[in-house]
């Protein structure tokens, strides 16, 4: 998106400063056809750019509806290890939405209330993180003497 912005800008520009000189040409054949292929370069960029958006969007709303239904700790099969079941993409796409936001372009609706929150997302999954790495770190550093002491407490925790 940004590419064909900053396209569409290298090519506007110059036409700008020739639109007048091309006015008092357009009898010839030449000016013509610059015009139309300019008009033609710039409507495909404007579609290049729709699509873009419209890929992205349908993307960013799977993304956002995926990851917010999943559940946030799960439980690793092989090892029984707790694991932070956030996904990252919704981080991506809610970054993007920032970008894009900045740009003047509108977001997908369910990435707008979440875009408030962000940075408090971002603090919990971090935290999440850590409890479950302390938790995880627990479970593998117990004695097999020390896990029925710990046995009721490790149950509350569970």
């Amino acid at each position: 998106l940004h590419w064909s912005r900053g396209l569409l800008a290298r090519v506007e520009r110059p036409m700008a400063r020739l639109r007048t000189p091309l006015r008092l040409l357009t009898d010839g054949r030449e000016a013509r056809e610059v015009i139309l292929d300019h008009d033609d370069l710039v409507a495909g960029l404007r579609k290049f750019e729709a699509r873009q958006l419209t890929a992205w969007s349908n993307y960013a709303a799977a993304v956002s509806h995926a990851s917010l239904r999943r559940p946030l700790l799960v439980r690793m099969p092989l090892n029984d290890e707790l694991a932070v079941g956030f996904d990252s993409a919704l981080l991506y796409a809610l970054r993007e939405s920032r970008h894009l936001l900045a740009l003047g372009v509108p977001t997908v609706p369910s990435l707008k209330g979440l875009q408030a929150d962000a940075h408090e997302l971002r603090r919990h999954v971090c935290a999440l993180t850590l409890v479950a790495a302390r938790y995880n770190s627990l479970r593998s550093a117990m004695l097999p003497v020390e896990a029925p002491l710990l046995l009721e407490r490790m149950r509350i925790i569970d």
